[in-house]
């Protein structure tokens, strides 16, 4: 949520035409993540490196909404 707090200052973060880099803490230590958006087959491609890379990857599918529970809650008319 601080992302969207600091908005387009946020030196952590940087989205270029597909791509999003971001530098983060993680339990392991810090890490940078990119991924790439492959659109034609609604996948993405995510590289990491330093201490933390793994931990990343690992965190990937969340970061991405895999465990969001939108039903109700996100889509108009919704009752969440």
């Amino acid at each position: 949520m601080e992302a969207a707090l600091l908005g387009a200052g946020d030196p952590t973060i940087r989205i270029e035409a597909g791509v999003v880099w971001r530098a983060s803490r993680t339990p392991g230590g810090i890490g940078a993540l990119r991924i790439v958006s492959r659109p034609t087959d609604g996948t993405v491609a995510a590289t990491a490196w330093g201490p933390g890379a793994d931990w990343l990857l690992e965190q990937l599918p969340a970061m991405l909404g895999a465990n969001d529970d939108l039903p109700g809650r996100w889509l108009p008319g919704g009752s969440g």
